[in-house]
């Protein structure tokens, strides 16, 4: 029988931008250009909640898989246009687009996830 392999498990917070981590988290000097790097000796994944309010631009991708060591994994929400203005509906189009933005983070890609708002139903209004 084979044997079954550990689980990955990936820690990491809720975004690397925090200007209130300086003197806690990052060090006093580390200027603002270098907290991904930093957060990225730390942590090994980071969600990305900026996606939520728009689709972040490949250049702006791949600056931040350049930013990071290999390995390193990017957990993007989905945007709120498909999540919270469309709810899910006549939202392909914009949903492809987002999931291909994704490909210039290569192996850096993580999942992506969906957050909803609260009063979210599965009927469609």
């Amino acid at each position: 029988m084979q044997e079954l392999s550990q689980p990955t498990v990936h820690i990491g917070t809720s975004s690397w931008l925090f200007d209130a981590w300086r003197g806690v988290f990052y060090p006093d000097g580390v200027p603002k250009n270098q907290y991904l790097p930093y957060y990225a000796s730390q942590f090994d994944t980071v969600e990305v909640n900026t996606s939520f309010y728009a689709i972040p631009s490949p250049s702006t991708l791949i600056n931040w898989v350049e930013s990071v060591p290999a390995g390193f994994t990017y957990v993007l929400k989905f945007p709120r246009a498909i999540t919270h203005d469309r709810r899910l509906v006549d939202c392909t189009d914009l949903t492809r687009t987002f999931l291909d933005a994704l490909r210039a983070l290569g192996p850096a890609a993580g999942p992506a996830f969906l957050q909803f708002p609260p009063d979210f139903t599965r009927r469609v209004n």
